[in-house]
């Protein structure tokens, strides 16, 4: 279990959400249960002191739990930064995210500037490589909704042979950095040889020194961190193919 009183934006819950979720996935390779909650929760004193440096008050909790193989000491002494872990042994992980509560409602326009009207959209052609299916399944199809041409690779053999028999132009291969067969860079370099030089939205899940290792976090890069939101893949897309961010 974790628990840290931390003030949010809603992207940045969004956030705490998708990688909460992932890791859960993750940890449930033969299935489970994925449990999402709120609650409101007073916290004293005691309750405080013990989970210092946090202070006593009024708080919203958002609960995330799974009942896979729960955590080693290694990986706790790794979770990010806002949580303080406190998980019991035994099967299974629980994270509790502490906000601080306001009863009156939120006026509409706080949110403003927050999320664009929509998100950027497009009718290029992109060529995408990623060897999770649920990440490709759920990027293409984004892409696909706002408009893209998407080819759907799950490897970068198969990203050869789809820009091999693709007549058109490719615009963008976005593509994850770390693969079993065939990296990022490679299939970058490798479809520049067969004519098909386009932009190049790179992508990963990994630490910086695993992506530095393969020649990725370099200026005039882009790059995209995984897990995304359909908005920030929407954006960065747009972004790259429009010359105006790496």
């Amino acid at each position: 279990m974790g628990d840290r009183p931390r003030e949010s934006r809603p992207p940045q819950i969004e956030q705490v959400l998708l990688n909460l979720a992932v890791n859960a996935r993750d940890a449930m390779p033969g299935g489970g249960v994925l449990r999402i909650g709120t609650s409101n929760v007073d916290v004293d004193e005691a309750l405080a002191e013990a989970h210092a440096p946090n202070a006593p008050g009024r708080f919203v909790v958002l609960t995330v739990s799974d009942t896979g193989c729960g955590m080693d000491s290694e990986t706790q002494r790794r979770v990010f930064e806002p949580f303080f872990t406190t998980k019991p042994k035994g099967k299974g992980t629980s994270f509790r995210v502490y906000l601080p509560r306001v009863d009156e409602p939120a006026a509409m326009k706080s949110l403003s500037g927050v999320y664009p009207a929509a998100p950027a959209s497009g009718t290029e052609t992109i060529l995408m490589v990623e060897d999770d299916d649920g990440v490709r399944r759920l990027a293409c199809h984004v892409l696909e909704s706002l408009g893209y041409s998407v080819l759907c690779a799950e490897s970068g053999g198969q990203a050869l042979d789809l820009a091999r028999d693709h007549r058109g132009k490719i615009d963008l291969v976005l593509t994850d950095v770390v693969m079993p067969e065939m990296s990022g860079r490679e299939v970058e370099r490798r479809l520049a040889e067969t004519g098909h030089a386009a932009r190049v939205l790179f992508m990963s899940g990994y630490s910086d020194d695993a992506v530095l290792r393969h020649g990725v976090l370099e200026t005039g890069v882009a790059f995209l961190q995984k897990p995304f939101t359909p908005l920030a893949l929407a954006r960065k897309v747009r972004e790259v193919l429009d010359g105006k961010a790496v």
